[in-house]
């Protein structure tokens, strides 16, 4: 059962920084109450001020992106060296599921995307056909780029194979090389391209604004159970040599199961009460 408790061990560090974050926004929450001019020329300069709110959008967004660049390429070159550096500590206090090199900018970023999604989805979303496109398209670049790549480049392969996903978490042989520079254009690539267009299809497809009905009023229960066919597809798999085929079937079946953790009981209750208000209406 080793392997199954590895896999519990991961929620505990996220939460934590979430915390931390949660504190941090409510002590900037104050400072603009208590100070609003000096929070506000603060937060934003006036150079920045001064600009049509769109292009004031395009200039954040793209330092945004620089500084995911500049996380990843330092925490590729050699920042694991450092005794305190941010990445190390976050992976030892949750050794089993990595934060990835572009800790802690990444996480900055999807806090802050979800603290002001209404205006974010505002100026970022493009039209359905565009955001379907670029999904597609940047997802099948994202895998077969990586997939060419990683066959050209060992140290790559080494980093993503299955088998060491429990113990890497820095590339290999980090540094200013093509295989560092092509992991941090792609990872930065597939960061951005792939919730731009998500988010993009979620604020305006019909199937994902209409009202769902029966679906919206029972689906929901999957979040609570969906870890106990995960917990026991790990149980009967503990002995599979293949980490890999684990990983895809505990995937496979928990889906499934909490599916069927949850259509199951609805259909039965559902089949239970027409057959109850039949015998009512016969009766009758």
């Amino acid at each position: 059962m080793q392997w199954a408790f590895e896999r519990l061990s991961g929620p505990t560090g996220y939460v934590l920084l979430l915390l931390i974050f949660e504190y941090i926004y409510f002590l900037l929450c104050w400072f603009c109450t208590r100070w609003p001019a000096t929070a506000a020329s603060f937060m934003m300069p006036q150079s920045l001020l001064n600009r049509p709110l769109k292009i004031r959008f395009y200039i954040i967004l793209c330092i945004a992106i620089s500084l995911l660049l500049i996380c990843t390429f330092l925490n590729s070159i050699g920042l694991r060296k450092l005794p305190l550096s941010l990445l190390l500590i976050i992976y030892y206090a949750s050794p089993y599921d990595q934060s990835g090199p572009a800790f802690p900018i990444s996480f900055v970023i999807a806090y802050l995307a979800g603290l002001d999604f209404l205006r974010l989805k505002r100026h970022l979303t493009i039209r359905l056909p565009n955001a379907t496109l670029l999904l597609v398209a940047s997802t099948l670049v994202g895998f077969l780029s990586m997939g060419i790549a990683q066959h050209l480049s060992p140290p790559l392969w080494n980093y993503i194979k299955p088998e060491q996903l429990e113990s890497k978490i820095f590339l290999n042989e980090g540094g200013f090389n093509l295989h560092t520079i092509f992991y941090v254009i792609w990872s930065t690539f597939v960061f951005f391209t792939i919730p731009v267009s998500v988010i993009s299809i979620f604020a305006q497809a019909p199937w994902t604004r209409r009202k769902w009905g029966f679906w919206a009023r029972h689906t929901y229960l999957q979040t609570y159970i969906n870890m106990i066919p995960i917990l026991i597809a790990i149980y009967y798999l503990k002995g599979a040599n293949s980490l890999l085929m684990k990983y895809i079937c505990v995937s496979i079946l928990g889906l499934v199961g909490s599916w069927a953790f949850v259509l199951v009981p609805v259909a039965c209750w559902w089949l239970l009460k027409s057959i109850f208000f039949l015998l009512l209406d016969s009766n009758q």
